[in-house]
């Protein structure tokens, strides 16, 4: 038997939520559009006597995010004009729900903690543009899962 995938496991990229806790308030970013988290390992080389291959060691871990929103809230550039006026950073944190109800995947719930805003967009205009976006980068200390998809070779 060959290994494809079955069709259905695969999940709809417009079928989730997206929450933002800041502050202690709780928001729906439903204008959210696209997001993404990633991590960068910062490997080691490690050279060995007698080895001829140079092998790994893992080092730090670097994490970060980029979004897409629909610009139509303050919400994130308060926390950057907070930052500014005091000098004191707002942490946050990202929950992903994704859920195709279509998908037999199952649902994934990842929790991002410590979130901090790397870079975001003050204001703008575009007279080209019926629907403005805008893009906001972050970084985050931590990733939790609080369920996951299932397994996709089975069943």
């Amino acid at each position: 038997m060959t290994g494809i995938m079955d069709v259905s496991k695969t999940v709809n990229g417009a079928k989730g939520e997206c929450y933002v806790t800041l502050d202690g308030n709780r928001y729906n970013f439903a204008h959210v559009t696209k997001i993404e988290t990633k991590f960068d390992n910062n490997n080691q080389e490690v050279k060995l006597l007698g080895e001829t291959s140079i092998k790994n060691k893992l080092g730090q871990v670097k994490n970060t995010g980029t979004a897409t929103f629909y610009y139509n809230t303050s919400i994130l550039r308060k926390v950057q004009q907070k930052y500014q006026d005091t000098g004191v950073s707002t942490r946050f944190e990202i929950v992903i729900v994704n859920n195709d109800p279509d998908s037999t995947a199952g649902t994934q719930i990842s929790s991002y903690q410590g979130c901090l805003l790397s870079s975001g967009t003050y204001a703008k205009l575009d007279t080209g543009s019926t629907v403005m976006d805008e893009d906001v980068d972050f970084t985050f200390e931590k990733v939790q899962y609080a369920e996951s998809f299932t397994d996709p070779s089975l069943g």
